[in-house]
């Protein structure tokens, strides 16, 4: 008889913290005073890089990085709609128009954003990890 296969989700919460904090302490600065949102894909990263770096040789490193980016990008969201919410008070707008565009605006930028996060902390996890028990 077979053994039915039961998936998990196996990571390190420490790693993984470590890294969601790298992602806000970069994250938040570089995303608040520059117009560009490509830095908080150079957070995630870094972000990915320290987890790879602080994870222990036997252990899930990519996953600590995409669980700690994903961590990390959940604390980020509230960032996201403030900033958007700040741009658009400057736009001149009949009524609710100006929330309503600022709402769509951050909720594209969260959606562009979430996968790259995730994507680019597996990654650079995963290469810091094999360049540093190669």
């Amino acid at each position: 008889m077979k053994d039915p296969i039961q998936p998990s989700l196996d990571f390190e919460l420490r790693p993984a913290l470590e890294g969601s904090i790298a992602l806000l302490i970069v994250g938040v600065p570089l995303f608040l005073y520059t117009a560009d949102w490509i830095t908080i894909l150079f957070a995630a990263t870094m972000a990915g890089a320290i987890v790879g770096l602080r994870t222990d040789r036997y252990a899930q490193t990519a996953i600590n990085g995409l669980v700690g980016s994903m961590i990390g990008f959940l604390f980020f969201i509230p960032v996201i709609i403030g900033r958007q919410l700040y741009l658009f008070q400057f736009v001149q707008m009949d009524g609710s128009d100006s929330i309503l565009y600022a709402s769509v605006f951050a909720s594209s930028e969260i959606i562009a954003l979430a996968p790259a996060t995730a994507i680019l902390a597996f990654t650079a996890a995963a290469i810091v990890d094999f360049l540093r028990f190669k």
